[in-house]
């Protein structure tokens, strides 16, 4: 029973950064964030999602600035918090 739980809440860690990736990357690279876009769609774990942090924050910043990057290092930086802290 407990692995269910902790199933439940990396299935939610991986939504949330699935969907934070996503929208960043149409956000602020279009077309030429498709192939980051394909490896976040392939991720089956939050784990998965993590190599991929770096290099799409370059390639942010090299296209849309540090404003833009910023807000994707400050969101993406609250999903690697422990879940019982992203509420504070």
């Amino acid at each position: 029973l407990p692995r269910c739980g902790a199933r439940t809440t990396l299935s939610r860690a991986r939504r949330a950064g699935w969907y934070i990736m996503l929208r960043s990357i149409a956000r602020h690279l279009g077309e030429a964030g498709d192939p980051y876009r394909r490896r976040v769609e392939r991720a089956e774990a939050v784990t998965d999602l993590l190599p991929l942090l770096n290099p799409v924050l370059e390639a942010i910043l090299a296209r849309a600035g540090s404003q833009a990057a910023a807000e994707f290092a400050d969101t993406a930086a609250l999903l690697l918090r422990p879940p019982e802290q992203r509420t504070q």
